[in-house]
């Protein structure tokens, strides 16, 4: 028993469509492969599109912060501005000759502070809105292209 040789009892078999299995085979082994480099390029452009939201969240936050900022001192002008108009108007109402006077005087006021105010929130409205949508577009921006992008990686 020592000789043998297990190769010779098979030596005369043909299998019969072995050709056509091998050919399966490679063909799905291909397909694999190829299966594979386009889920390892999905998974680079993912990566990059990650990468890509989270530059725009930060520019968008830069716009924000930059925009804060600049409302915020404008506010504390107008803060000044108003501690002065306020130290006039009480100037004002000290000098007041009498009770009439002072009550007129003091209606001026409050309907021109009313005014005031209505017309600084409105301006401050606006500018937070303006904000707002400037500190968004690296994001919107963002999002657009991102559409784009899965719609190719979809196609």
């Amino acid at each position: 028993m020592t000789n043998f040789d297990m190769t010779k009892w098979f030596a005369g078999y043909d299998m019969p469509n072995a050709d056509k299995v091998e050919e399966l085979f490679a063909k799905a082994g291909q397909q694999g492969e190829e299966l594979f480099a386009k889920t390892r390029a999905g998974g680079e452009e993912l990566a990059h599109i990650a990468k890509a939201n989270v530059e725009a969240m930060i520019e968008a936050s830069k716009i924000a912060a930059s925009g804060a900022k600049d409302i915020g001192t404008e506010l504390i002008e107008d803060g000044r501005t108003q501690f002065e108009s306020a130290s006039d108007n009480l100037r004002r109402l000290a000098e007041a000759k009498n009770p009439q006077e002072y009550v007129a005087i003091q209606s001026e006021l409050a309907k021109s502070q009313f005014d005031l105010m209505v017309a600084e929130t409105a301006k401050l409205t606006e500018k937070m809105v303006k904000l707002a949508g400037e500190a968004m577009q690296p994001v919107s921006n963002r999002a657009s292209l991102n559409v784009e992008k899965v719609k190719s990686m979809m196609a």
